[in-house]
């Protein structure tokens, strides 16, 4: 199905909805609606911290570590490792960007937990919107993430990095 019958069909029932409830609205004003719970562009905040994931994504060897693993390494360990590892990237170059953000960091990840949801959430996000970002960086993180859902690594770090 294309974007544009997606878009109608969507409005169709939207309108139904509506007249059901005998309020019917223009097309404008259906967009308008819509519009207020989806957020077209990223704020200058939101764009600073996906270039941060993406710099700490670019330097980040998971997936060169994860892919090629030596006779008696435990796997599952050395994915919680290099979750950690790149969580402690993006900790450093937080602080490295703002000391007052950096400040407000804890030592510990678990308590950082909901901050590196939202950092992934927003990288995810930016390539949605813009398929052309995050070319080289957007398949590690990708996969950082299914390994990071695993039981084990939501249990070692103490946190859900896709909730």
């Amino acid at each position: 199905m294309s974007k544009i019958k997606i878009v109608v069909t969507t409005m169709q029932v939207w309108m139904r909805r509506m007249e059901k409830r005998s309020v019917m609205l223009s097309f404008s004003n259906y967009i308008n609606v819509i519009t207020e719970h989806c957020p077209l562009r990223f704020t200058d905040a939101e764009r600073q911290v996906w270039r941060i994931l993406e710099s700490a994504l670019e330097v980040s060897e998971y997936t060169d570590k994860i892919d090629v693993i030596r006779g008696g390494q435990n796997k599952a360990r050395l994915k919680v490792e290099q979750i950690q590892y790149l969580c402690h990237i993006i900790s450093g170059l937080i602080v490295s960007h703002s000391y007052e953000r950096g400040q407000k960091l804890s030592a510990r990840l678990l308590e950082n937990g909901s901050i590196y949801q939202n950092i992934f959430e927003l990288g995810r996000r930016m390539k949605i919107t813009n398929p052309k970002s995050m070319r080289t960086t957007y398949g590690k993180l990708m996969w950082m993430l299914m390994d990071a859902n695993e039981r084990v690594a939501v249990n070692a770090l103490g946190f859900d990095c896709t909730a």
